[in-house]
């Protein structure tokens, strides 16, 4: 049986797939069409089977039948109130605004999701019977299928006050919750910076700046299919969208043509080659191939004039370089109303004003033909149908950068991040404002603001990113918050340019061991950090620590080791440095680990490593670490068989052999055995002889000693002579990790798989693991930075079985076994999850409703999060705001910082 989750998820691709898809835009769609015996119109029926074959794969299951009724509920659920004639049918306008009149509503300026019993939304609830929780769900993953700016301009359209959006967002919070928010603020612990805008704001500044020879997307192709089937057609595809946005926009604002049809040749007139101005839109409404990508340039920038010459430093410089803020033509030059509004982008007033043109026409046709009159068009077909199609290659590219729901794992995240950079180049120095405009844009003041992007090989560059920023951008006049920047180190699979050839093969020109030129490449990085504070100590007090991300299981940790242990020190003499400034303490550290695993006992063996070998000390945090609270149990039965590296499975038994050795868990004779006779068939399988097993504890634990490692002369392990190899490698576990580092026929064995199973015996040793490490972390005070959205579209973990309920449990639920871990709250890459932190906190507390969990006692575990972020927080509190908002947020019990 389908569970309500997964049917919302389908209600929302089905409701979408109108505006969004290529069959749609092929066919230029904008009229959803049944007939009264319930067949479908030609273009509807043609759109429904390419949907089909779209949501087959993706259905789980779910038979042809059911998806075609719910495909019928969706579509035509509320088509009898179209204003079109009777019978059901609808456009695109009209049917977009049946489904978010039933989500949303406004008050204040502000929208809400509407509360109160309504007719369902969800198909699988009972008429009349759903609650706020109900729609705050359904709001989830329809905001994972479209952009929330078309979603509110189609809700403000067909309200009854038709009134422009004077915002971009939705606000989850109740009010009661607004000012539980409001009591103390909340601080961002896991936020990306390149990631940390709003799509609205990401497709403004690209349609500023996509004219240009100098900021052009760069390369668009991915692994997983690129928009409108290549890179060179989804460029073309973008720059006529930027010509059909000014077109729309430039019709909607004169008066003296009101004809669409008649309006857009004396538009092309006013160009230099009106053929090639019409030839754009002509395979805009083909919907088959774009114009080339020059020439549709050429028309763009011919329309919108040239872009500013200086990029955009902050948010309000992006929105002022957006040709529809001011756009001259012909020498006259055209506003679109309106566009002073704090926080409503010009590109959702556009979206507003077309819409309620159509709709306009439609009802003035429609009282024309009642009385017998006698319709003059208005063009309204064309515009229509130039509308759609720029809304669908606006929402095309949305869809390519939120992670589609059912792609977990890192390399599917990481396929989706990679795409944000080809398209926001050019928004570098802008994007600490962006990020302080969305995550402010809650009803909680934001106290601190860490954001995290990978450290540049030059010192000075470093010393720029830090003032970028620390300086004064253009932020809303309410958000202050202390300031951090959080460098990570990024992991990566392939060597650039090495024609697939992994870091992990030793065989390296100049390295000859396993991931040499990564750690060189890392190592460089680190060396710009540490010039960066000796010639500018000061930089440490925005510059607050270390982080390591991306494909957690590309890289292991003791790579990092040496250059963690490195940094450390040297921020530890810069702190010392300062002291004249007060307390300013030396970097703070926190890694991704326990987040993409084969095995659950991988995932653990990841976490406890950083700790174990001091990466990580007393205060630092984990990210996500969601293997400390899986369900082992839970876990085994959704994934009885894996099939994993040898060396991996060798390194996850050696580990839990050691746990045995040190007592850190209890010692399961009949388990014991049955590790140590797997450990000598995969030693043997390795390295063509039974390795003991005290031997390859000890050469696991020499790989993370950074002392070892340089005594065996490690990156740089080609230049040694066999004499000094052999003195270097006296011992049998010195000699076993040469031959790990060096030795491809070591390493091209241990990259075969085999088959594990897992067992009764296995759940039980995992839940003393989890027990041992829980009580591990909790004792030294560390914190596991949790981002739900993150960890449903990547770990496939549904908000109501998160692990963060077994780390920190939920007033009378029993303790997890090792005591209760804290837990902040994050959004990480907001864009690609089309979240923030405000919303991250809203869907947690109605998920706990929607559960059965009091208000109070979900507010009051809430509380506990929000309060657990802001004490793990690496920002200062005394010197990160900025001057001259010190004085306007004074705290409680204590003078204006």
């Amino acid at each position: 049986m389908t569970d309500p989750v997964h049917i919302r998820h389908l209600e929302a691709e089905i409701a979408s797939w109108p505006l969004w898809s290529e069959a749609g835009f092929r066919r230029c769609f904008v009229r959803l069409e049944q007939t009264p015996t319930r067949a479908l119109g030609k273009s509807t029926q043609a759109l429904s089977e390419d949907l089909l074959q779209w949501l087959r794969p993706r259905s789980r299951g779910t038979s042809l039948e059911v998806l075609r009724r719910l495909q019928d509920h969706v579509w035509f659920s509320t088509a009898e109130k179209s204003l079109d004639r009777p019978g059901h049918n609808a456009s695109l306008e009209d049917y977009v605004g049946s489904f978010t009149s039933r989500l949303l509503t406004a008050s204040g300026g502000k929208f809400f999701i509407r509360d109160g019993p309504l007719a369902s939304v969800v198909p699988s609830a009972p008429r009349g019977s759903e609650n706020i929780e109900d729609r705050i769900a359904a709001w989830r993953w329809l905001s994972l299928a479209l952009p929330q700016d078309l979603l509110l301009a189609s809700f403000c359209c067909v309200t009854e006050t038709s009134s422009a959006p004077a915002c971009d967002h939705v606000s989850l919070g109740a009010e009661h919750l607004d000012r539980f928010f409001c009591e103390d603020g909340i601080a961002q612990t896991h936020l990306h910076l390149g990631a940390a805008l709003s799509f609205g704001v990401l497709w403004t500044h690209l349609m500023s700046r996509i004219s240009t020879d100098e900021v052009q997307p760069g390369p668009l192709h991915c692994a997983a299919g690129t928009p409108f089937g290549g890179e060179q057609e989804f460029l073309g595809w973008l720059v006529t969208a930027g010509v059909a946005r000014l077109c729309l926009a430039s019709f909607l604002r004169q008066l003296q043509e009101p004809n669409f049809a008649r309006y857009m040749p004396r538009l092309a007139g006013r160009t230099e080659e009106p053929r090639e101005f019409l030839s754009v839109v002509s395979a805009l409404l083909r919907g088959n191939a774009p114009v080339p990508f020059v020439s549709a340039r050429s028309q763009l920038r011919r329309l919108a004039g040239p872009a500013p010459a200086r990029l955009p430093a902050s948010l309000p410089e992006i929105r002022e370089a957006d040709p529809l803020y001011k756009w001259k033509l012909g020498g006259r030059s055209l506003h679109l109303p309106h566009v002073t509004q704090p926080g409503c982008l010009p590109e959702t007033l556009l979206l507003f004003e077309a819409m309620r043109w159509l709709r306009q026409v439609r009802m003035e046709r429609q009282r024309v033909e009642a009385t017998g009159g006698r319709w003059t068009s208005r063009g309204e077909d064309l515009f229509e149908r130039v509308f759609w199609q720029y809304v669908r290659i606006r929402n095309r590219t949305y869809r390519h950068l939120v992670q589609e729901p059912g792609t977990a794992g890192l390399d599917w995240f990481s396929t989706h991040f990679r795409r944000i950079g080809s398209l926001r180049k050019g928004m570098e120095q802008a994007l600490m404002s962006a990020a302080l405009h969305l995550e402010g844009k809650g009803p909680a003041p934001l106290s601190s603001l860490e954001v995290r992007t990978s450290p540049p090989s030059s010192w000075a560059e470093v010393r720029t990113l830090v003032r970028d920023i620390a300086r004064d951008v253009d932020a809303p006049p309410e958000c202050n918050p202390e300031r951090g920047l959080v460098l990570h180190f990024v992991k990566l699979a392939e060597r650039p340019g090495g024609k697939g050839m992994s870091y992990a093969d030793p065989r390296s020109a100049g390295h000859a061991c396993r991931f040499g030129q990564y750690f060189s490449d890392r190592l460089r990085e680190a060396q710009a950090i540490e010039t960066a504070l000796q010639r500018h100590p000061e930089l440490l007090v925005i510059l607050r620590g270390l982080d390591v991300c991306s494909l957690e299981l590309a890289i292991p940790s003791w790579v990092f080791i040496p250059l963690f242990q490195r940094l450390r020190a040297h921020s530890e003499q810069v702190s010392q440095k300062l002291a004249h400034l007060g307390h300013v303490p030396p970097f703070r550290f926190t890694l991704h680990a326990g987040e993409d695993f084969r095995r659950l006992v991988e995932g653990l063996r990841r976490i406890h490593e950083p700790l174990m070998f001091h990466m990580l000390g007393p205060g630092d945090r984990l990210g996500h670490a969601v293997a400390l609270g899986l369900d082992p149990g839970r876990w085994a039965a959704t994934t009885p068989i894996t099939r994993q590296p040898l060396e991996e499975r060798l390194d996850d038994l050696v580990w839990e052999l050691h746990l045995y050795r040190e007592q850190c868990i209890p010692v399961d004779s009949s388990r014991i055995e049955a590790v140590r006779g797997e450990v000598a068939n995969l030693s043997r399988q390795i390295y063509e002889n039974p390795i003991p097993a005290d031997v390859l504890i000890e050469a696991w634990k020499q790989r993370h000693s950074p002392g070892v490692l340089k005594r065996l002369g490690y990156p740089h392990m080609g230049a040694l002579s066999r004499r000094r190899i052999v003195a270097a490698a006296a011992q049998p576990q010195d000699w076993l990790l040469w031959r790990y580092l060096t030795d491809y026929d070591v390493y091209h064995r241990g990259q075969r798989t085999t088959e594990v199973q897992a067992t009764d015996g296995e759940v039980q040793v995992l839940r003393r693991m989890q027990y041992f490490l829980r009580k591990h972390v909790a004792q030294r005070g560390m914190t596991v930075e949790a981002n739900p959205s993150s960890n449903l579209l990547i770990g496939d973990i549904p908000f109501e079985a998160h692990p963060i309920f077994a780390l920190q449990p939920l007033a009378g639920m029993q303790a997890a076994e090792g005591g209760p871990v804290p837990v902040s709250l994050g959004d990480d890459d907001p864009i690609t999850f089309a979240s923030c932190l405000p919303d991250e906190f809203s869907y947690l507390y109605y998920q706990l409703v929607r559960q059965g969990i009091g208000a109070q006692d979900a507010m009051n575990w809430l509380d506990q999060v929000r309060k657990n972020g802001l004490r793990a927080r690496f920002t200062l509190p005394n010197y990160s705001r900025m001057p001259e908002r010190r004085s306007r947020r004074p705290r409680s019990g204590r003078a204006p910082v």
